[in-house]
């Protein structure tokens, strides 16, 4: 960081207003590596999002290919039932 390593500088020459430079150098490296957590939650939430989508999309297949299952099951019941009274009827 840009910031940092300049304070750090002034820091190291002992510049007059070393107390104050240390300080907000602290608190800017506090509020860097808040971001950074927060930043690595966010990430961490959407990659869990992802995988909640994906699942999702898995669902959806199983659950077409099941209704595609069970509409092909009644076709081939009803044919089946239908050549059962043709054979009943001759």
């Amino acid at each position: 960081m840009y910031a940092k390593q300049k304070g750090e500088v002034l820091l190291t020459k002992k510049h007059e207003s070393s107390p104050e430079i240390a300080r907000r150098v602290d608190q800017l490296m506090r509020r860097w590596n808040e971001l950074l957590r927060a930043s690595a939650e966010r990430g961490k939430g959407l990659e869990e999002a992802k995988d909640l989508l994906k699942f999702n999309e898995e669902v959806d297949k199983v659950e077409a290919w099941i209704r595609e299952k069970v509409r092909t099951h009644k076709q081939t019941n009803k044919q089946t039932n239908k050549q059962k009274l043709t054979n009943t009827v001759i």
